[in-house]
């Protein structure tokens, strides 16, 4: 990321560039299709040409930006239709999801965007998987947008490993090469599964994505990213679903957790940490320790009091330094204890 304004213009241009849509006045004609129970392969065929007509116009209008909205509005109308039926918005979302996979990869920023915004509209879980070829746009506003909509569709995708699982995974490896801090946020609370479907069983699978994530970050880190509060919303998730891990996953995610922690107590001990950094790194460490305690209470291991995060005095002193060092072995001895000794 380049600048602390990043983050804000990347919302500035999604809220520019994705207005709401228009209603439309005019009848819409797939109307009657998407209004059956059950649909024909006729009806089927008739909304993959009508859909790929309104793809191409969009794909097309990249340099005028009232087509594009337009274009846009006709994709999104046909999910608004009165008395539509679920298979007639699955049948619909199937056929966009289908026709968008070229556009939503465009290197033209607005058509992308524009072709993100269709699928997230629709809120259909047969659009999860163009949501996650998304995941590859070379614009990171893309990316937020695919990552929220992916997001938005955990309660509707999550009874379903089938169609789960891919979606993690496909999360896990774009996280790993994410730069951008808030695109690297909103992938780490599509992952966050739990935090949205409380019941949702295959916490594994997040924990797998976290992991590929957690193991790039580190290495980040170790170059000298100093960027160590770009985590919190992952290692908050790492506590979630921490519990529905396999033991290999447990294992990593508590190494993981105990490295971050190492991180933020070197950064905060650091002579050359800005003073205006530190208020930074004490939420952090607060969260990783929070997810530490929950991997240790599941093995009944006694969990130290938060004595990283506690021990962070806004002022840094060589007494603070010397408490936060002394926490966090606290932290290793404590998970020495458990199933999961780290080094």
């Amino acid at each position: 990321m380049t600048g602390s304004r990043t983050p804000y213009l990347l919302v500035a241009m999604v809220l520019a560039l994705c207005a709401a849509p228009r209603a439309s006045l005019a009848k819409d004609e797939l109307d009657s299709i998407v209004k059956k129970d059950k649909l024909s392969d006729g009806d089927v065929a008739t909304i993959d040409t009508v859909v790929e007509q309104r793809v191409r116009k969009l794909s097309d209008a990249a340099k005028n930006p009232k087509q594009l909205r337009d274009a846009r509005d006709a994709l999104i109308a046909t999910a608004t239709v009165k008395q539509a039926t679920p298979a007639g918005l699955d049948a619909y979302a199937a056929s966009c999801s289908k026709s968008l996979i070229g556009p939503v990869l465009s290197e033209n920023l607005a058509v992308g965007l524009e072709a993100t915004r269709v699928l997230t509209e629709l809120s259909n879980a047969r659009c999860i998987e163009t949501l996650t070829s998304a995941l590859r746009s070379p614009h990171a506003a893309v990316r937020y947008r695919a990552a929220i909509g992916i997001r938005d569709l955990h309660t509707k995708i999550a009874p379903n490993r089938a169609a789960a699982r891919p979606t993690l995974s496909a999360l896990g490896s774009a996280g790993a090469l994410e730069e951008n801090e808030l695109v690297l946020r909103s992938i780490y609370e599509a992952i966050d599964f739990k935090k949205s479907a409380s019941t949702f069983q295959f916490g594994d699978d997040s924990a797998a994505a976290l992991s590929e994530i957690f193991t790039a970050r580190l290495a980040a880190l170790d170059r000298g990213s100093r960027d160590e509060s770009k985590d919190t919303a992952g290692l908050e998730a790492a506590g979630r679903c921490f519990a529905d891990a396999n033991d290999a996953h447990k294992a990593e995610i508590v190494a993981a957790l105990i490295a971050f922690l190492g991180k933020q107590v070197d950064r905060y001990c650091a002579a050359d940490t800005a003073p205006e950094y530190v208020p930074s790194l004490q939420p952090v460490a607060r969260t990783t320790e929070g997810s530490l305690k929950n991997a240790l209470d599941s093995a009944r291991v006694a969990a130290p009091d938060f004595p990283v995060s506690r021990n962070m005095a806004q002022k840094v002193t060589d007494a603070a330094r010397k408490a936060t060092r002394d926490g966090l072995e606290e932290w290793r001895s404590a998970v020495n204890k458990s199933p999961w000794p780290v080094r």
